[in-house]
């Protein structure tokens, strides 16, 4: 995980058909599923598939037998887990898939797997012909978008390919946002950091990929032309549909506080801003909006993760002190009081 600092010390992711289409050739071995692995760049809640973190995944996939393209799966949900069964290990063994295909022999097959494509109101992945060509993605902050694609071209006796294993990455990027207090001894002084603003892409579409040569893999690619811009807040028990989000607050003695939960985004480059709280006491004392001058510009790439570390501090120590008394304004002068 990438750290970034900002310097603010001194105030401060169709049921398959089999037709009678299908390649007519020997019955070769099936077709399994498994490893379903995400190769990620992973201290607050993570929205996004970890590593040995996917249940389940929808598969689409074609064969040429040399008589053109014949469609096998179309969406078919490949799963980890399945009510009543044992749950399939990450690794080699086999996963569920209720549509049963087998390989045929010297046959070149396409296969691609999504995690996340089709969630209401978030995601949606677009078919031609069966095959998915285009994943519409409207960030929320919370829902991960994982695409690979995967060719393989069966052996010439039909026999085993082993599994159709997907290792995917994210094509999304996470933030996390840490407030550190830099003078926790500072007893009755508290820091609140809110409206923490994100400019930058809030929609965006990726192309799926499709490898050119047999046996190698791919991963779907944004379209530059496609993104849209807006504000993203980010804070801690983030809501969503204009509820308000709650402000990052580090009491007095706390070193840190991070986001409750991180957040996703669409890769692209983004304007930072934020403002910073000082209480004593639990009274407003100063509020600075942050950047103090100019713009504060960072970008996102896919499968990164980062920290936005703010250092927060009152101060130096208010002490007192009492210097030498000098001598008596006129201490060697007698004066005589005469009584009447």
């Amino acid at each position: 995980m990438k750290k970034l600092f900002f310097g603010i010390l001194a105030m401060a992711a169709m049921a398959a058909c089999a037709t009678d289409e299908t390649v007519v050739a020997s019955k070769g071995e099936a077709i399994e599923f498994g490893n379903a692995f995400v190769d990620n760049s992973v201290r607050a809640t993570d929205p996004s598939h970890t590593a040995n973190g996917i249940d389940s995944l929808k598969v689409y996939g074609n064969v040429n037998g040399g008589q053109g393209a014949v469609l096998i799966y179309t969406g078919t949900v490949v799963s980890r887990t399945k009510t009543g069964e044992t749950d399939k290990a990450y690794g080699t063994e086999a996963w569920f898939c209720d549509v049963k295909q087998y390989w045929v022999a010297g046959a070149d097959y396409n296969f691609v797997g999504i995690v996340d494509g089709d969630v209401r109101g978030v995601t949606e992945t677009l078919p031609a012909y069966g095959m998915p060509t285009t994943i519409k993605y409207t960030a929320d902050g919370a829902t991960d978008l994982l695409c690979q694609t995967i060719t393989k071209k069966a052996k010439t006796d039909g026999s085993s390919k082993g599994l159709v294993a997907f290792s995917f990455q994210h094509l999304l990027s996470k933030v996390n946002f840490t407030v550190t207090n830099k003078s926790p001894e500072a007893e009755g002084y508290s820091f609140v950091v809110k409206t923490i603003k994100f400019e930058g892409n809030v929609y965006g579409e990726c192309d799926v990929v499709y490898p050119t040569t047999m046996n190698t893999s791919a991963k779907a690619e944004w379209d530059a032309s496609k993104f849209t811009t807006g504000e993203t807040i980010v804070g801690n028990s983030r809501t969503v549909d204009g509820n308000p989000v709650k402000d990052i607050v580090v009491a007095t003695g706390v070193a840190s506080k991070d986001l409750d939960t991180e957040v996703l985004f669409l890769p692209g480059t983004y304007k930072i801003s934020f403002t910073v709280d000082i209480l004593c006491n639990g009274t407003l004392l100063t509020s600075t909006d942050y950047p103090t001058t100019g713009i504060y510009e960072y970008e996102l790439a896919e499968n990164s993760a980062y920290n936005f570390n703010v250092e927060v501090s009152v101060g130096e120590l208010i002490q007192f002190t009492a210097a030498q008394m000098g001598g008596w304004d006129n201490d060697d002068v007698t004066t005589t009081v005469t009584l009447k």
